[in-house]
């Protein structure tokens, strides 16, 4: 499954795909029965707004507690930067680097030089290139 292209002040992915395959007779086909809303409260509060502590994707201006994952990598967690989340922030997303490829002769895009923590934020942590996070320590 890959990340929705939603907005990134989305607060809620609710997948469809279950309703299209009810609505199909049952019928599952593999990346046709793929859907997604994107939704947004209408009133506040707005967990996918930055620093809010949730939503659906982590974009610069959330911050994140690092933990480990079960492969021994490190990800970002996010929690909200006022410190009332379940853990206190550790880091700052200040860039969000979504070059996926990089092609042969091309400089790809980097966090800055001195970046406290780089992390990935692929839903398959074994990818090697982005999109990931580049994120400072507060």
């Amino acid at each position: 499954m890959q990340r929705p292209a939603c907005k990134d002040d989305t607060d809620f992915v609710l997948d469809l795909g279950p309703n299209l395959v009810r609505a199909s007779g049952g019928i599952a086909r593999p990346g046709l029965n793929e859907a997604y809303a994107c939704l947004r409260n209408l009133n506040a509060p707005h967990p996918g707004d930055p620093g809010q502590g949730g939503g659906p994707m982590i974009g610069v201006g959330d911050c994140v507690v690092k933990a480990t994952g079960t492969d021994g990598r490190a990800f970002g967690r996010e929690t909200k930067c006022d410190g009332t989340g379940s853990s206190e922030p550790e880091y700052k997303v200040v860039k969000v680097v979504t070059t996926v490829l990089v092609a042969r002769g091309a400089t790809p895009d980097k966090c800055a030089p001195g970046t406290a923590f780089e992390f990935l934020l692929h839903a398959d942590y074994r990818a090697t290139f982005g999109p990931f996070a580049c994120a400072d320590k507060l």
